[in-house]
Parts: structure tokens; C-alpha cells; sequence
């Protein structure tokens, strides 16, 4: 608040108390902005045109070397699917879960994308390689199932 007599203005301590606030608090939301801007977005690039959203969640303890649990959800829904298995996998496993072409963060394909069963075990072999480079142990729910069983069909040296 300022105060003046005459045409003259003085500042008051609770008017510095306030703008120190305003000023601490404009330096904090600058830093929490920097920090999501720098922070390390999952996703991979896979030829020729796909930009895969992905998550991997690791509790285990950091001397070990855990094995692979790759979790595909099915049609309509993405990565938060699978939230409530998290905690029961990650802390034996190294869980890996990725949002397929077209859903969640993976974002988009044209109206006239033909999907086919081939081009989705396609992706998530590149997942494996990409992400785990070994054979994983495979989870799927609902229309996950159909690439699931595809994959173990045509890959079973990618599936424990």
C-alpha cells in the first residue's frame, strides 16, 4: 500500500512484503515451467512414420537385473489402463507399457489408416527390441489379446 501527502508516495513494509511474494512465487511457477520443458517425455521414433508414447516403470532393486513384462492394452484405451497392475509388477519386473498406434499419447492416424493385426505385432516387436532387447513375458486385455497371441504365434523367440 503507498502512502502520500502532498503528491508524494511512500512505500509501506506490507506493500514490500507483498510484491517479495508476488516475486517469489513468479520465480517458482518460472521454474516449474522450465522444469516440465526439460523433462524427458517418453517416446520413440520408429520408422518410417510412428512416434510411440511410452512408460517404464522399474522397482525393483537397482543390483538386479529384472526380467521384462510388456503390457498391451486393447482398443480405445492407452498406458493408464494397466495403472492399477503397476504396483504389483514393477516391483519384480521391469514393466514396460506403450500406447499403440492411434490411442493416447501416440496420437492420431488418418481417418482411412487401414490397422491389421500385423502392423500392430510389427510395433510391438519394435518395442521389445527397442525397449527390453530380450524376450518379455506378455500381458494383454481385451483386443491386446489378439496382437498378444499373433505375436507369440509368429515370434515365440520374443516371448517367455
Amino acid at each position: 500500500m503507498l502512502h502520500g501527502s502532498g503528491g508524494e508516495c511512500k512505500r509501506t513494509e506490507s506493500a514490500d512484503r507483498d510484491r517479495s511474494a508476488f516475486r517469489s512465487a513468479v520465480d517458482r511457477l518460472t521454474l516449474a515451467i522450465t522444469l516440465l520443458e526439460d523433462a524427458h517425455v517418453p517416446f520413440m521414433d520408429l520408422p518410417p512414420n510412428l512416434h510411440m508414447y511410452y512408460e517404464i516403470d522399474d522397482w525393483t532393486d537397482a543390483w538386479t537385473r529384472p526380467q521384462h513384462v510388456l503390457l498391451i492394452h486393447g482398443f480405445t484405451e492407452n498406458v493408464t489402463a494397466w495403472r492399477g497392475w503397476v504396483p504389483h509388477l514393477a516391483r519384480d519386473y521391469r514393466v514396460i507399457r506403450f500406447d499403440q498406434r492411434g490411442f493416447g499419447q501416440t496420437g492420431a492416424v488418418p481417418a482411412d489408416f487401414r490397422f491389421t493385426t500385423d502392423l500392430l505385432v510389427d510395433d510391438v516387436v519394435r518395442v521389445i527390441n527397442a525397449l527390453a532387447g530380450e524376450p518379455v513375458h506378455v500381458v494383454a486385455g481385451k483386443s491386446g489379446g489378439i496382437c498378444a497371441c499373433r505375436l507369440a504365434a509368429t515370434r515365440p523367440d520374443l516371448v517367455r
